[in-house]
């Protein structure tokens, strides 16, 4: 016995997986747009954050070895030094930048066995600005927009 109430199924519209879908590969579009058109930073900024990084992981160096460090710098990047028993340096590695140019105000910044870094200041420039980074009284290395 059928009374003809039959529910009728919508067929116009989208589903809440169509619309969930479309959402998820249009944030995944506009995700991957953004990281293409900003560029990742400016190269001055760039280069500053791997001095930064390098200069914290040399320090741990001279101080799990008990030999003191160095980064000597250069404009296009700086060189990895380790001291000898005869008080010579000996390069262990070197690290270029293209993006930006390096400039200090000592030729070398010292990373001692105590933990203790030489007062430096290093200021990465690129066309679009500069950024410097600085060490004073022993402390980690911080950088900041100049």
């Amino acid at each position: 016995m059928d009374i003809g109430l039959r529910a009728k199924a919508s067929t116009s519209g989208f589903s809440l997986i169509e619309l969930l879908a479309v959402v998820a590969v249009t944030s995944i579009l506009a995700i991957g747009a953004s990281l293409i058109f900003s560029g990742g930073g400016s190269g001055a900024a760039r280069a500053a954050e791997v001095f930064r990084t390098e200069a914290v992981n040399i320090r741990r160096l001279a101080m799990l070895s008990g030999i003191d460090h160095a980064l000597e710098i250069r404009r296009n990047g700086w060189t990895r030094l380790r001291a000898n028993a005869s008080g010579d340096w000996s390069e262990i590695g070197s690290r270029s930048i293209s993006d930006a140019r390096a400039e200090s105000t000592a030729r070398s910044v010292r990373f001692h066995d105590d933990g203790r870094i030489d007062a430096f200041d290093v200021s990465f420039k690129d066309g679009s600005g500069a950024v410097l980074c600085r060490a004073a009284d022993g402390g980690l290395p911080r950088c900041a927009l100049r």
